[in-house]
């Protein structure tokens, strides 16, 4: 491997872990002042794409799936919007392995590197689930 790509991973590590930890930091000060994330959802102006066409867009659920995501309900977050739980196993997959190939400067090789298949799938699910959630409302069987 190329000295400049593991610096660039390295770094994208290091900046992630600072960001996650300053992330971590606000969201416990919110919290402690009495901000609860079910009052984000009340502020949220409603979807352009829905509101006009009365069909979901590719990214509806994508916030209810994040925020069922942090309180821990995986399936609730993947039935709403399957690209955020996808999102984030990749990631953290790719943060751990990096970080322990970081840490132990190299002679542990675990260090992931992104594929141009991954963002294939991504497309793929997005586009998918698009497709699947409006059928079923196009059919009456279910709604988000």
């Amino acid at each position: 491997m190329k000295p400049a790509v593991e610096k660039k991973s390295y770094r994208l590590c290091q900046i992630t872990w600072c960001l996650l930890g300053l992330l971590i930091i606000a969201a416990i000060n919110l919290y402690q002042r009495g901000f609860r994330l079910e009052y984000f959802l009340q502020i949220m102006p409603p979807c352009i794409f829905r509101t006009i066409t009365g069909f979901y867009c590719p990214g509806c659920g994508g916030t209810r799936a994040v925020l069922e995501l942090i309180h821990g309900n995986f399936f609730h977050s993947f039935y709403y919007h399957p690209i955020v739980l996808y999102t984030v196993v990749l990631y953290g997959w790719y943060l751990i392995s990096n970080t322990i190939q970081w840490l132990s400067r190299g002679r542990i090789p675990w260090g992931s590197r992104y594929h141009r298949w991954y963002g294939l799938v991504a497309v793929i699910i997005v586009i998918g689930n698009w497709i699947l959630k409006n059928l079923l409302l196009f059919l009456g069987i279910a709604r988000l």
